[in-house]
């Protein structure tokens, strides 16, 4: 009875003790200030452009569709909305807190997925993601605590320690950050390949199939289960997934859904091998599953994996687009959807004053320089056109060196500044470009001149 005694009085004490070192308020880390600028410069922007149509999705839609050529395509003024690596959890709760209930909210949202990951609601919520999640979430979420982290999170005693002590609760964002900086910026440094090459390494060994499922929590091994696909029941998939509930907040706001699957590589490369897509039979009859399930919700769903216009030459890194087949898919996308999409409301096509821009602008000198191959140009009267933090990917505009367009398009600016060879991005209010041969664009005789793509 004493050591019961004991054992209580211990536990008392640490508990007061904890409860006295608790952080306060304004010393607890606060939410991440680049998650939470992103959230609102998503909801300033379906106030300011009252977009139509609101295109959500992660980094394969942010590299796959070009906004300004899929509104001049279809008549409505778009928005794309996109972050890397995200899942569907994310894309709920930026459905439920940003998009719905906007002043500004679109008639049609058009969610992109990959495969099997739209009924995978704990898939990509932990470390970096998680501080995304935090950022939209509201302070009661139960369906997110539910579906994505499992009852297990919700665990008082877990809680306690997490909330008093500031290391516990920020292991998810430091972890995931230092190995980040070890494996890209020590990596760059050391190998004599640089970036492509440490990149297609940490492919290799960070791939899904060398991860250690022991670190995993509970839910992260069920979403991931150790079953063979063809025992995982697809309405069980569907329930205890974020869809049905994306369909109710849809309807509630008077939103129209559509989804949208995602050609990757691997279909690409299956196709041009001789088949018709990358799929197994289980995610065969999965799809047919989810379109059946789709359909009787009255929402359309459109796969492009077995379309056979996008070739592997299309893809720049994984699953991620170059800009030619950008360009391709917005215009196969757009002529996809027309049929499920509302009438403009306007007749005034939107960014109908580019096709004023189409003839060659010249660039005035002098460039100032960014070393040791960058150059820049500043146009600010055209920065509505322009790729920002956003939409990285949005200009349709397009250098020429006398008369030749050079490329590629888009790119980062360190590496026009680093690589140069005719890279060039336009970013908010300048040109970032380098010439073909890398020399010096105020004195090698050459003209550089801007124009902007049309949708063919």
């Amino acid at each position: 009875m004493k050591r019961l005694l004991s054992l209580i009085l211990f536990l008392a004490t640490i508990g007061v003790v904890t409860w006295m070192l608790r952080p306060s308020p304004e010393a607890a880390p606060g939410l991440d200030k680049d998650a939470v600028e992103d959230v609102q410069r998503w909801r300033q922007s379906l106030v300011d452009e009252h977009p139509q149509v609101v295109l959500l999705g992660n980094s394969m839609l942010g590299h796959g569709v070009n906004a300004i050529h899929f509104a001049m395509r279809t008549g409505l003024p778009t928005v794309k909305m996109w972050d890397g690596g995200v899942a569907s959890a994310w894309r709920y709760l930026m459905l439920k807190n940003v998009i719905a209930p906007s002043p500004g909210k679109p008639e049609v949202v058009v969610i992109f997925f990959k495969d099997q990951y739209l009924t995978e609601p704990a898939f990509r919520v932990d470390g970096n993601y998680k501080a995304r999640l935090d950022a939209l979430r509201q302070p009661s979420e139960p369906l997110l605590d539910e579906l994505a982290y499992g009852k297990e999170r919700r665990d008082p005693l877990a809680n306690l320690v997490s909330e008093c002590w500031p290391l516990d609760r920020q292991r998810a964002v430091v972890k995931p950050t230092v190995e980040d900086w070890i494996k890209k910026q020590v990596g760059y440094g050391l190998h004599e390949k640089g970036k492509e090459a440490v990149n297609a390494a940490i492919g290799r060994v960070f791939a899904d199939n060398n991860l250690n499922t022991e670190l995993f929590t509970k839910a992260q091994l069920e979403a991931m289960s150790t079953k063979t696909e063809d025992d995982r029941d697809f309405p069980t998939l569907i329930r205890n997934s974020f869809v049905p509930s994306d369909i109710k907040i849809a309807k509630a706001a008077g939103l129209r859904l559509i989804y949208v699957r995602i050609k990757r590589v691997q279909d690409a490369q299956a196709q041009e091998d001789g088949g018709t897509s990358y799929d197994n039979p289980y995610m065969k009859q999965y799809m047919i599953d989810l379109r059946a399930y789709l359909s009787s919700h009255d929402v359309p769903l459109f796969d492009f994996t077995t379309d056979i216009q996008l070739k592997v030459s299309d893809y720049a890194d994984g699953d991620h687009l170059n800009e030619a087949g950008r360009l391709r898919f917005t215009a196969i996308l757009a002529q996809a959807l027309q049929r499920e999409l509302p009438e403009p409301r306007s007749t005034q096509s939107p960014y109908a004053d580019l096709s004023d821009l189409a003839d060659p602008i010249v660039l005035s000198q002098p460039f100032k320089p960014r070393p040791p191959f960058g150059w820049i140009a500043r146009l600010p009267e055209w920065k509505q056109y322009a790729s920002n933090a956003s939409d990285s990917y949005r200009s349709v505009l397009e250098v020429l060196e006398d008369g030749v367009p050079l490329g590629p398009a888009n790119s980062f600016i360190s590496e026009i500044a680093s690589q140069g060879s005719g890279r060039f991005s336009h970013w908010l209010d300048a040109v970032y470009f380098s010439a073909s041969d890398n020399s010096d664009p105020n004195t090698n005789g050459r003209v550089y001149s801007i124009r902007f793509r049309m949708p063919e």
